[in-house]
């Protein structure tokens, strides 16, 4: 009789077999593991997680339904996005994270946030300097997108930060970086620098309009660098 595979700890807090794949390729992708356009073969995977196809094909399914994957003919793939998906993402996110960093400074402006947190910010800020004057720009990436997140928590609006994950995770996906040159870094150090003042100084309408500045040239120069046709489909080898 056959037996499915399964690793140990897969079934951890009670999930299912696919569940537990979802979750782990979900983090692999946001991670930048699979770079955009990679071929995700369901025996490649079924071997990496040590499971049977079914619960990989699953989990694939459920990454579909999340846009973090696509199909491409026969095969599944990791997401990349077209010049108009990435208008349309990076819109949405403009609005949000306005709103979050608007949220923000009304919060500190009402005695909610303490200086530690503005502290936090910066410090965060510094990790996406010291990421981008290393040259890596995937870890450069990732601490970018902690500085957002912080932001986004500090305006304390469930609504925004649900619909803020989605959005970073198609951005994350379906991007290698935009933090790869020394022209774009220094610009987004000067960005960050004058969000955190406008939030420290509990200004609202300040804070939501440097936000939007930001995300909108980050748009700008996502669109420029990173559009579907400069991926080739690679292996998940």
């Amino acid at each position: 009789m056959h037996t499915m595979k399964i690793s140990a700890g897969l079934y951890r807090n009670g999930l299912s077999a696919s569940d537990s794949v979802y979750l782990q390729l979900r983090d692999a992708l946001i991670h930048g593991e699979f770079p955009p356009g990679a071929v995700l073969s369901e025996r490649r995977l079924s071997e990496k997680y040590t499971v049977s196809r079914t619960p990989v094909r699953e989990a694939l399914r459920k990454l579909q339904d999340d846009g973090l994957v696509q199909a491409s003919g026969r095969n599944q793939i990791v997401s990349v996005l077209s010049q108009k998906e990435a208008r349309d993402v990076y819109r949405a996110r403009s609005a949000f994270e306005a709103l979050a960093a608007s949220l923000a400074a009304e919060r500190m402006r009402d005695g909610y946030l303490a200086p530690v947190q503005i502290q936090e910010l910066k410090r965060l800020a510094q990790e996406v300097d010291a990421a981008a004057a290393e040259g890596d720009a995937r870890l450069a990436a990732l601490q970018n997108l902690r500085f957002h997140k912080a932001v986004a928590e500090m305006g304390d609006n469930w609504v925004v930060i649900d619909a803020l994950n989605r959005v970073w995770d198609r951005i994350a996906v379906a991007s290698l970086s935009n933090l790869t040159d020394q022209a774009w870094d220094s610009e987004v150090h000067r960005h960050h620098e004058s969000i955190i003042r406008a939030i420290s100084d509990g200004d609202p309408v300040l804070a939501a309009g440097r936000m939007r500045n930001h995300i909108d040239r980050a748009a700008t120069v996502y669109i420029t660098h990173e559009t579907e046709e400069d991926y080739g489909a690679s292996s998940t080898d």
